[in-house]
């Protein structure tokens, strides 16, 4: 089935920001070694250095979904907000890519820079990132199984995640994507990134 433009990934902004230490391998047992430095195509309309991350989430189609943030603490129109910095470190960054079919959703999540040999658990959200954790609001489930995007990192603190769930979220019924720690840190809010301005 082809590819459409996703409903609520669509007006999605792209925020290209500059990242720094590129260096290390971001394979996550699956074949995948792809930084997200790597997969930002220079091409890609859109670019915003550090460390001015506030205030640039501004609306402008991006073909394929693409979300990129760099994360620290909260700020109004920041793509990305760190909530735990043991589990994701101020300067962290991320690129979310949302596809969507007529049938099903595809999420992919490449972080760079957290915590090394840590475990995450990602999930869709109904509301914005905000100061607080809660500010997502629910877990987005569509009344049937949760998009659920389970990692861990390398040692360099990168990985790359994949999940697709056989539903399409109505256009606004999906705003953000919080990322909560795994294993030894279950449950613990690390950080949230934007999927919507």
């Amino acid at each position: 089935m082809a590819t459409r433009t996703p409903l609520w990934a669509t007006g999605c902004a792209l925020l290209a920001l500059t990242f720094t230490g590129c260096a290390g391998d971001s394979d996550d047992g699956n074949g995948s070694s792809a930084t997200p430095s790597e997969t930002a195509s220079a091409s890609i309309p859109g670019k915003t250095a550090n460390p001015d991350r506030c205030g640039q989430f501004t609306a402008s189609p991006t073909p394929g979904g693409i979300i990129v943030g760099t994360f620290g603490p909260y700020c109004e129109e920041a793509v990305a907000t760190t909530y735990t910095t043991a589990l994701i470190p101020d300067e962290s960054s991320a690129i979310v890519t949302v596809e969507e079919t007529d049938a099903d959703t595809t999420v992919q999540l490449q972080a760079q820079g957290f915590a090394a040999n840590m475990s995450y658990s990602a999930r869709l959200h109904e509301d914005n990132c905000g100061a607080e954790p809660a500010d997502a609001g629910a877990e987005y489930q569509s009344g049937q199984d949760p998009l659920v995007l389970d990692f861990t990192t390398d040692a360099s603190g990168n990985a790359t995640a994949s999940a697709t769930v056989p539903w399409v979220a109505p256009d606004d019924d999906v705003e953000s994507l919080l990322i909560l720690g795994a294993g030894d840190a279950a449950g613990q809010p690390a950080g949230c990134i934007n999927l919507a301005p």
